[in-house]
């Protein structure tokens, strides 16, 4: 899952319908994505900063949390 990043998304008010469409997906997709169910590639990471994060940096936004295993 993606800590920073779903932060963020609610410090902003920003929803997985709104993620969907900047990357032009599912909103179901978006919010798998979001949270760790499904990967967000390259292409996408970069998008989402550009358009709705510029003042972010991407290691921030999408650093996995880290789990003992």
């Amino acid at each position: 899952m993606y800590h920073n990043l779903k932060a963020e998304l609610a410090r902003n008010n920003v929803t997985a319908k709104q993620v969907a469409n900047v990357w032009g997906v599912h909103e179901n997709t978006a919010y798998k994505k979001i949270n760790g169910v499904s990967p967000i590639t390259i292409e996408e990471a970069f998008k989402l900063k550009a358009e709705i994060f510029p003042d972010l940096e991407l290691k921030y936004l999408f650093e996995k949390d880290q789990k003992a295993s």
